[in-house]
Order: C-alpha cells, then sequence, then structure tokens
C-alpha cells in the first residue's frame, strides 16, 4: 500500500513557521509565509504535518490581550505561557496533541517516517533528534510532548 510517488517522509512543523500571520503581534519576521522554509521543504520532498497553534486555540489570535504587541517580548511570551498553563488551556491542549498523535500514528502505522525540527528557524537540518517512528504507544505522546516543549506540565498519559 502507498506505494507510489509519495516519499514517505513527514515532518512535524509548528504552525507559526509556515503562517506568520499566527504569531503574537510585533513578532512576525515575514508578511505571510516563510519563504526560506517553504522552498527547503519543497525541494526536499517531505510531506508536512502543520500542527496547530496552541496560543491561537487557547487564547485567541490576539493571545486574550490586545496591548500585547506594545510589550517586550519576553514580557508578553511569560504572560502567554502562564495563560497556557491554566486548566482550561491544559485541557485544549491535550486536545490538540490527540489530533496531532493520531496523525503521527497513522502515518507510522503505514510505514512513514515522522520526524521534527524544532528551533532551527532557517531549517539547515530538516532531520532533527526527534524521530517519532522509534517510539511507540505511550511513550510516543510523551516524546510529543518533549518535542514541542510548550512548558505544559500535565502529564501527558
Amino acid at each position: 500500500m502507498f506505494n507510489d510517488a509519495r516519499s514517505k517522509n513527514i515532518l512535524l512543523v509548528s504552525h507559526c513557521i509556515l503562517n506568520q500571520n499566527s504569531v503574537s503581534d510585533g513578532t512576525a519576521e515575514y508578511p505571510g509565509i516563510n519563504e526560506i522554509i517553504t522552498k527547503k521543504l519543497l525541494d526536499s520532498n517531505i510531506g508536512i504535518i502543520q500542527m496547530p497553534s496552541p496560543e491561537i486555540m487557547c487564547l485567541g489570535l490576539d493571545r486574550r490581550d490586545i496591548h500585547g504587541g506594545q510589550r517586550q517580548i519576553v514580557v508578553e511570551n511569560t504572560r502567554i505561557r502562564n495563560e497556557l498553563e491554566k486548566s482550561d488551556s491544559i485541557r485544549t491542549i491535550n486536545n490538540l496533541v490527540d489530533q496531532v498523535m493520531l496523525q503521527i500514528n497513522e502515518y507510522i502505522k503505514n510505514g512513514f517516517q515522522c520526524h521534527g525540527n524544532y528551533r532551527d528557524k532557517s531549517f539547515s537540518k530538516l532531520w532533527c533528534k526527534y524521530d517519532f517512528t522509534k517510539q511507540s504507544g505511550s511513550s510516543r505522546r510523551r516524546y510529543f510532548y518533549k518535542f514541542t516543549q510548550k512548558g505544559v506540565r500535565e502529564k501527558a498519559d
């Protein structure tokens, strides 16, 4: 099955890497899509899973504060992180993780390789140390939490 032109390689990509319109006010580096990363993805023949933005899904585009862009970035990021650690946000994030994990598990079950790239804005290395294929079951979910490093303290299982 799936013996057509597919590369069978999937890269998890943060929503904000592909869509700079989704980042918090005052932090966009591109007017829309990040052309450098998108070109590297196209040139590498990698499929992607665009992970949902927990900040938008929990707090909205304005991150529940229309004046957030007027603060220093570190102050605003700390405020956002504190909001994401509240119980209602944790529930939403856990639901988002379930949806992404369903996709990861489906790809792996069907012989695909799933990888992640974190904090390498240039995407100089498309294959990062996060290889979800080598994990299984609940350890794959914990591994996903480690990959995202969102600061959510609730146990994944």
